[in-house]
């Protein structure tokens, strides 16, 4: 291990020194080449920091064309919807609504397209306007589909089940 001269402060450091004691500068550079190498290292931070920015940019701008995109997306199936009903194709109309979960008012759209399906079939009992009056029931909206679907509702009272008070618990009894 030789000494040698550090060049920033004139102290004896060991050659093999990356730090002189004395002035904490690396004795194996000039003061010339360390402030070369300290102004390639500004360029290189500014050059990520200008990266950074412009991808950050180009995240933001994608975000906003997808929002845009599926916000319009939304809208064309909310029209298709608004045609469907205006067409009276219920079903078709009930199915873009609750595909578009919570986007406006469509989940109100799919309840009055139940509704609709189901005046417009008021003297059969098909499965689908069954279907729907068992999903208008469960969200709370019913009331007037008793008048509409009596032989439903009738059916759906004899199915129920009904727990008597003396009856032990547990025990489940069909009523008719």
């Amino acid at each position: 291990m030789a000494l040698k001269t550090c060049p920033h402060c004139g102290h004896n450091v060991s050659d093999q020194a990356t730090k002189c004691p004395s002035c904490g500068k690396d004795p194996r550079y000039t003061d010339f080449q360390l402030e070369q190498q300290e102004q390639q290292h500004k360029k290189k931070r500014k050059m990520r920091r200008k990266t950074a920015v412009i991808i950050a940019v180009v995240a933001v701008a994608c975000a906003a064309v997808l929002i845009c995109l599926c916000a319009g997306r939304n809208m064309l199936r909310y029209k298709k919807g608004l045609a469907y009903r205006a067409v009276k194709d219920y079903e078709a109309a009930v199915d873009v609504f609750n595909s578009l979960g919570s986007y406006r008012d469509s989940d109100q759209m799919a309840r009055l397209s139940m509704r609709d399906y189901i005046y417009a079939h008021p003297t059969s009992n098909d499965p689908i306007s069954v279907k729907y009056a068992d999903q208008l029931i469960e969200d709370g909206y019913g009331g007037e589909l008793e008048r509409i679907l009596p032989r439903y509702f009738e059916q759906r009272q004899r199915t129920t089940t009904s727990l008597p008070s003396d009856a032990p618990r547990g025990t489940i009894t069909h009523s008719s």
